[in-house]
């Protein structure tokens, strides 16, 4: 028996953010076999869709550190889950973004080890 249910997306938009994550990875397991979506963009992620649409996004400018999707494996706000995000990060003494790095480098850059700052 199926644990997904299909909702109207108006329906799907009002439910809690929890609640919308967790149908999301309901989803992912029944019709992805457990493994993240493929976006084009980050902002295709059906969790900043929730986040954009019902205006939760917290507008912090600087976070210390960001995280990865559980829905689609690209970096969003740890606070908020927005996918509007530009990470940073500091190689051989200069700041660059991680935007222009090569997917393989981009993988190295998930499995770091984080420290507080």
């Amino acid at each position: 028996m199926t644990e997904y249910k299909p909702i109207t997306r108006t329906e799907s938009m009002a439910l809690s953010r929890q609640e919308y994550i967790d149908r999301c990875k309901a989803w992912i397991n029944e019709f992805n076999n457990g493994k993240p979506i493929k976006v084009k963009t980050p902002i295709e992620c059906p969790v900043h869709i929730w986040v954009e649409t019902n205006k939760k996004a917290c507008g912090h400018e600087l976070v210390a550190n960001t995280m990865f999707c559980e829905i689609c494996g690209e970096a969003c706000c740890p606070d908020c889950l927005s996918h509007n995000v530009q990470q940073i990060s500091r190689v051989t003494g200069y700041m660059g973004d991680v935007a222009g790095w090569n997917a393989g480098k981009k993988e190295e850059f998930k499995d770091r080890t984080r420290h507080q700052i």
